[in-house]
């Protein structure tokens, strides 16, 4: 996932997916993240500071979601990036689609987007 995710960044330079393909033949996967992590491509890319909307909507096109679960909290990337007020991420994920009343997967909502 970090290397789709450093590849998305290198778009940026060159104005071409043909990295990110490249990736992705050898068996790379947007949509990939590890059970315990809610970390995929698209979530790595946005964490690396990237903010090209072709890249998030080519991830997105892939299967890449924001709403991927950590085992640990139950929580989603946006449940994480409220808690720590990361205003620019949270921009990025809303304006490419993310639920704003997407629900933890273990017990109440920790926060609400009312607060």
């Amino acid at each position: 996932m970090a290397a789709l995710a450093h590849a998305g960044l290198a778009y940026e330079k060159t104005q071409s997916f043909e990295v990110m393909e490249y990736l992705e033949s050898l068996g790379l996967r947007a949509d990939y993240h590890p059970f315990h992590s809610s970390i995929n491509a698209l979530i790595a890319y946005i964490e690396e500071k990237g903010t090209s909307d072709a890249v998030i909507e080519y991830f997105l096109s892939k299967g890449a979601s924001f709403e991927v679960y950590d085992k640990g909290d139950g929580g989603t990337p946006l449940h994480s990036r409220a808690r720590f007020n990361e205003v620019s991420f949270l921009e990025l994920a809303l304006k490419h689609g993310a639920n704003p009343n997407i629900k933890r997967i273990k017990g109440e909502e920790e926060y609400s987007w009312d607060e």
